[in-house]
């Protein structure tokens, strides 16, 4: 199953909106950084929110979400939801 960023719901208090959506694009950005090569104004949109350390920590939480859905996804995994639907 893959989550699409894009299709979150975002919380609308002004602050944690924009912060949000700063996030999302950061995210979206890594995840597809094939195509969108991490661009400067996204970089400068997070930072604007985010301190250094928040991106890096961001950062490898996202990364490290991408690792675990491509093994997941290079391992053919089922999720537990799944399996229970088929049953």
């Amino acid at each position: 199953m893959n989550v699409h960023l894009s299709r979150c719901p975002l919380i609308e208090v002004p602050a944690i909106a924009v912060a949000a959506r700063q996030l999302r694009v950061l995210a979206e950005s890594l995840t597809n950084i094939a195509t969108t090569h991490a661009p400067d104004d996204v970089y400068d949109g997070a930072r604007r929110q985010f301190s250094e350390k928040e991106l890096v920590d961001l950062s490898i939480a996202i990364a490290m979400i991408n690792v675990w859905n491509r093994l997941a996804i290079g391992a053919r995994s089922v999720h537990p939801g799944d399996l229970a639907k088929a049953a």
